[in-house]
């Protein structure tokens, strides 16, 4: 078995294990309430205890990015580590992300939640949401490529 579906099968379980144990997986409404703990805080108003499931989670993905980065570096260099993005290339992305994650939002979910968790559940936004995820990605991704 190649290890990128090693990867997809334990990136699948564990979405499954947290839609058994305790619910689907999505992060973009912790951006809601990050967005209400710093507005309480700014304007004095009480705090309400940040810490659920999904801050926990949100707070974890950085770390795990991390921990992927670090484990990583012990591999041969993929062609893509090895060449950098140039600024405005990254402020590219960062927009496209920003806007994916908007639209999502108003959609009432988020990527992951939509894709994953979503189409987990059968979700007919779930599969649609996907698809034209990857109808935009593989032409963006083989443009820059070029």
């Amino acid at each position: 078995m190649k290890n990128w579906m090693k990867k997809a099968i334990l990136l699948g379980l564990s979405f499954w294990i947290a839609l058994v144990l305790v619910k689907p997986v999505g992060v973009s409404t912790e951006f809601e309430v990050v967005a209400e703990l710093l507005k309480n805080a700014l304007t004095g108003q009480p705090l309400e205890n940040p810490i659920s499931y999904g801050m926990v989670f949100v707070l974890a993905m950085p770390v795990g990015a991390w921990l992927g980065n670090r484990y990583d570096r012990k591999k041969e260099k993929t062609a893509l580590a090895e060449e950098p993005f140039s600024r405005k290339e990254f402020a590219l992305a960062f927009c496209s992300g920003f806007f994916l994650l908007l639209g999502a939002r108003i959609a009432g979910g988020c990527t992951s939640g939509h894709m994953m968790s979503g189409m987990m559940q059968g979700s007919v936004s779930g599969f649609i949401f996907a698809a034209a995820v990857f109808l935009v990605a593989i032409p963006v991704a083989t443009f820059r490529k070029k």
